[in-house]
């Protein structure tokens, strides 16, 4: 099984340390923007050797630590990353396919490449090839959020946040689309761990686009009560995403009949996200 502990950096990214069940020595990290914020986590927890940093994809707050660290640590450590996405101080450079089954023991990592928001965006799917025989549990340690018992679980970065996505900065509507259709062909327990913190702005655009799905109303009030809470969202699933993520929606009927009045859904996808970047309905010209 796997653990993985929630590290907040900037003013509302998500860095992750994973490990597997009974070894929290042997993990890694994903998406360090803050140095010192890593630091502080590997002395809280006193882990004592930082082996490799899965970065999703090259935006600063995303790897903005890799030179620093990597200068710190020296050749030791692995910076792994889109062989597109011109990652800094990256040295293990992967391709869609490609497999890291060296850093935790039992435990399948895939990389999974979904250009979009950036050329060489990667996601990274971990499967312990176990089934739990129970959920998830969400503990606090240290200071951090702490989720075990996971069986499988996939680290989205900017591709996919819970209840929505990311911006095209480099590409189109329908690599989006091809994108999502990757991410929801997971096994829908997959455990969802995404780039920042946006679940509950992103479901209040949700009930905007589709206001007759009461799913999206139900978990907005989860997702902003855990808020209230100081607790972070993450992990969401595949499964519940599939019902409150309009962006994976785009070939539902009520979607494109209230909104696009098409089947298309590339067209719906495009008029999605510039609805959700401006916060106004486009013009059909538009689409």
């Amino acid at each position: 099984m796997i653990g993985v502990f929630v590290i907040p950096m900037l003013s509302d990214n998500f860095s992750y340390y994973v490990y597997t069940k009974g070894n929290i020595q042997q993990g890694f990290f994903v998406d360090v923007s803050e140095p010192e914020k890593l630091t502080a986590f590997t002395t809280a927890l006193q882990i004592t050797t930082v082996s490799h940093i899965l970065t999703t994809h090259k935006h600063g707050d995303h790897s903005g630590g890799n030179q620093s660290l990597a200068t710190q640590i020296g050749s030791t450590l692995k910076i792994v990353g889109g062989a597109n996405d011109n990652i800094p101080a990256c040295n293990h450079p992967v391709n869609d396919g490609d497999k890291l089954d060296d850093i935790l023991p039992g435990v399948e990592i895939t990389c999974l490449h979904t250009p979009c928001h950036t050329r060489g965006h990667i996601l990274y799917y971990l499967d312990s090839q176990e089934e739990s025989k129970s959920d998830f549990t969400i503990t606090q340690e240290k200071g951090y959020q702490h989720i075990q018992n996971i069986n499988r679980c996939v680290f989205t970065g900017d591709t996919v946040f819970l209840g929505g996505c990311g911006r095209f900065f480099e590409g189109t509507a329908e690599q989006m689309l091809s994108a999502l259709d990757r991410f929801g062909a997971l096994p829908d327990d997959t455990k969802v761990f995404c780039g920042h913190e946006y679940s509950v702005k992103n479901l209040e655009f949700g009930m905007m686009a589709e206001p007759s799905n009461p799913y999206i109303k139900e978990w907005h009030s989860k997702f902003a009560e855990m808020n209230e809470n100081r607790v972070h969202t993450v992990p969401g699933t595949v499964a519940t995403e599939k019902l409150i993520n309009v962006f994976m929606r785009t070939r539902v009927e009520s979607i494109q009949r209230e909104l696009v009045k098409s089947d298309d859904p590339v067209k719906c996808m495009a008029f999605l996200r510039e609805f959700k970047n401006t916060g106004a309905l486009p013009g059909s010209a538009k689409i």
